[in-house]
This record gives structure tokens, C-alpha cells and sequence, in this order.
């Protein structure tokens, strides 16, 4: 889901599992998913490698606290490489985790529901402002936007908009060579500032020209 907000279909995923190889599935959003029940890809392979974690959809971001769950027979590797890597959480970050997650379901639910209407203003406001997607992202708490100045890179271009507008957005780049061109929105906010972002987006100009 990072960094479009895009969530895979199950036709999508049948595909992949077709291809017999093993996957490795980040599915850390996978409880911020508005639209539909989220799917995980154990359902479709055996294959697969499926990582989650408490960042997203228990707000405990930094924290790194997160599981997976793999094939049986791959279980000795992943320890060998869990113990020379991290070896354990601490303990008041795992007391943390227990506690959310005996106490925060209500909570997160209703995080859950802003998030979602915080994704329904942001794809409203930007088509108002001049800034339309071209897709419905349906996920986390990201969207993935083609600027049009297809000369500057958008390192360059998310620096720029920093400096004249002090609005922070991601450049594409960070994501891999196929999302050159892009700059990512979060909307990780309150409504007034996401409000206040899109419209000195918009305004500055330097997305849309």
C-alpha cells in the first residue's frame, strides 16, 4: 500500500501465486484497508513470508514491534537471521503490545474511520484544486501523485515545494525507479492541515505546471 494506498485485488494475487515462487508479503497495512476485507497472501501461497507489525494500525510508529509468520521449514533460517539482527524487542515495548492489544480495538476502529474520511477529503479536495489522481486508492494513508514538470526530478521538486510553501511530501524516488515522477501525499493529519497542504500545493503551482 506504500506509497500509492493501492490494495490488491484477489485476481491480482491468484497471479502471483501462479508464478510458484517464493513471496515475501508486507502486510503492515493490512488493517487500514477501507474498502474491503483485507486479504492476506498466505491465502494464496504457501510460498510466502507474511510480515505485520503494530506501526500502523496500533499508532506505534518507531517502536518496532511486528511478527511474521512463515512455512515451518523455513523457520530455522529466519531465526538465525532474527538473532544476528535484533535478537528481541524490549520489554516495555512488548507490555505495550500486549496491552493494545487487549485494550484498543474500540480505539483503533474509530482511528480507522478518520483515516478513511480523512482519504475521502484528500481525493474530493485535490480533483477541487486541479490535482486529480487518476485512481482511487483504497489503503493506508498515502497517495501517489504524477506531478506534469516531467524535467525535474522529484527530489528536486519536493525540496522546492519545502522551501516556498513549507509543506513536506515525499519524492517518488524513495520508492524505486518506477515512481520517478511521483511525489507521495500523506494525509496522516488533522482535516485543517491537510486542508491548509492541498491548498498551498495547489497554489504555489509547482505540481500542476
Amino acid at each position: 500500500m506504500n506509497p500509492t494506498g493501492v490494495v490488491f485485488s484477489s485476481e491480482v494475487m491468484t497471479a502471483l501465486a501462479d508464478l510458484d515462487i517464493p513471496v515475501i508479503s508486507d502486510e503492515i497495512y493490512a488493517d487500514l484497508s477501507f474498502e474491503d476485507p483485507p486479504s492476506s497472501f498466505l491465502s494464496f501461497s504457501t510460498q510466502t513470508v507474511a510480515i505485520h507489525g503494530f506501526s500502523k494500525s496500533y499508532a506505534m510508529t518507531g517502536w518496532r514491534l511486528g511478527y511474521m509468520i512463515t512455512p515451518l521449514e523455513w523457520m530455522p533460517a529466519a531465526d538465525r537471521l532474527h538473532q544476528n539482527l535484533m535478537i528481541s524487542a524490549t520489554q516495555f515495548i512488548q507490555e505495550a503490545g500486549i496491552s493494545v492489544l487487549r485494550k484498543s480495538a474500540a480505539y483503533c476502529e474509530e482511528m480507522k474511520k478518520e483515516f478513511n474520511l480523512r482519504r475521502l477529503f484528500v481525493l474530493e479536495r485535490m480533483r477541487e484544486l486541479g490535482m486529480d489522481l487518476g485512481y482511487t486508492p483504497t489503503g493506508a494513508f498515502y497517495v501517489l501523485y504524477k506531478y506534469r514538470d516531467s524535467g525535474k526530478s522529484s527530489l528536486e521538486l519536493c525540496h522546492e515545494v519545502l522551501e516556498k510553501t513549507g509543506v513536506a511530501i515525499a519524492p517518488g524516488s524513495d520508492f524505486g525507479l518506477a515512481a520517478e515522477g511521483f511525489v507521495r501525499i500523506s494525509y496522516a493529519q488533522s482535516m485543517e492541515n491537510i486542508d491548509r497542504a492541498l491548498i498551498k500545493l495547489a497554489e504555489c503551482k509547482l505540481l500542476t505546471s
